[in-house]
């Protein structure tokens, strides 16, 4: 449901930095197009309101610098001082860093054990919380099923059988039916092949992996997981199926949600967890390093994360970069520059090769060190 409204354009070639007002336009997705050159687009920043009357879905201005993987890293905070509910501390987060802390994968949650000791803090909040459990497609709705709902469902007997101690993830059997697994579990999976223009061909992978594996092989190797729209496309899948097993779909569903918005499924509960308390909904607690649940309205101590960007920046000179002045100069001319553009708290790296200086500056504007930078 959006608007397609031309917003505003320029007949410039030569503009490299351009703004336009788009007066209020409703809409979800934009294109920038210029009608005489490629683009290279550098950074492209959208800010919407926070409640325009004809725009039914919910809009956040962005928490953080937009950052590729290349130019940034994740980074964490650690807050102690004045224990908070979970939603106290996702508004203290959003306000000051990015969020509550996510945590993506086991190296994220390495990071966090290791620099426990460092804080003096062994049990807080992250970003995760209980929600209704819904169930949803890996490949977005308008990539995959177009005009068409997906609403066709085929559940085995007793599924989904929801059960509380598992990220939940869909296998077809060879019958057809779909089982609610645990996603955990290693089975061969079906991917698409969804190319402008071209048939949806399925793809069956015969290596067994873990449903997150099979998921992020298929996007990397073809479009993404296969989906079910239809009868026909069940019985096509089912046909692929070999007797006697089930392979992975696209189809998961979790009841619980990181803080961000994140489709993340990467998780680190006790033995027994999560479990709900019985007192309302519940939110993810680390406690000495696995993730338990509490009340979200248990005050606690909590951990938010930042995104650092860093910037290279490569200086060519005939000078002797060896001399101690020459390079404090230099540094002293990186530190004024980022400070004229209004970047405090930044750290340069110094990285020699032949000739060519190499300075990297890690810029972390939302980080206040009396708070514990991890």
């Amino acid at each position: 449901m959006f608007t397609c409204c031309r917003c505003s354009g320029t007949s410039s070639s030569s503009q490299s930095l351009m703004t336009l007002d788009c007066g209020g336009i409703v809409g979800r997705t934009v294109t920038v197009f210029h009608p005489d050159v490629p683009l290279t687009l550098c950074e492209v920043e959208i800010f919407s309101t926070w409640n325009h009357p004809g725009n039914i879905f919910q809009q956040r201005p962005p928490t953080s610098d937009c950052c590729s993987s290349d130019s940034c890293s994740c980074d964490y905070v650690f807050l102690g001082k004045e224990p908070m509910t979970w939603s106290q501390a996702q508004t203290y987060c959003r306000e000051r860093y990015s969020d509550l802390a996510i945590v993506n994968n086991p190296k994220d949650m390495n990071i966090i054990v290791d620099n426990m000791d460092k804080n003096n803090l062994y049990s807080f909040w992250i970003g995760l919380h209980e929600n209704e459990l819904t169930w949803r497609w890996s490949a977005p709705e308008e990539l995959y099923y177009n005009d068409t709902k997906a609403e066709f469902w085929n559940w085995a007997t007793g599924e989904p059988n929801n059960q509380m101690d598992i990220p939940h993830c869909v296998g077809i059997e060879d019958t057809g039916r779909w089982r609610d697994l645990d996603c955990s579990l290693l089975y061969c999976f079906i991917c698409f092949d969804g190319q402008d223009g071209a048939p949806q061909a399925k793809v069956f992978v015969q290596t067994p992996m873990r449903w997150t594996d099979a998921r992020q092989y298929c996007r990397e190797e073809h479009t993404d997981l296969v989906g079910v729209r239809t009868s026909a496309e069940n019985e096509e899948l089912q046909s692929m199926v070999p007797s006697g097993t089930l392979v992975w779909i696209g189809l998961y569903g979790d009841a619980w949600k990181w803080s961000d918005g994140q489709d993340n499924l990467f998780r680190y509960w006790e033995k027994g967890q999560p479990k709900n308390s019985g007192n309302g909904l519940s939110c993810a607690y680390v406690g000495g390093g696995a993730w338990t649940t509490q009340p979200c309205d248990t005050k606690s101590s909590f951990l938010c994360y930042y995104y650092k960007k860093r910037t290279v920046v490569k200086i060519s000179t005939d000078a002797n970069l060896c001399d101690p002045v020459v390079k404090q100069h230099i540094q002293k001319q990186l530190e004024a520059r980022m400070k004229n553009n209004g970047i405090s708290n930044f750290k340069i790296h110094w990285k020699t090769s032949g000739r060519q200086l190499y300075s990297k500056g890690q810029i972390s504007q939302c980080v206040n060190p009396e708070d514990g930078e991890v």
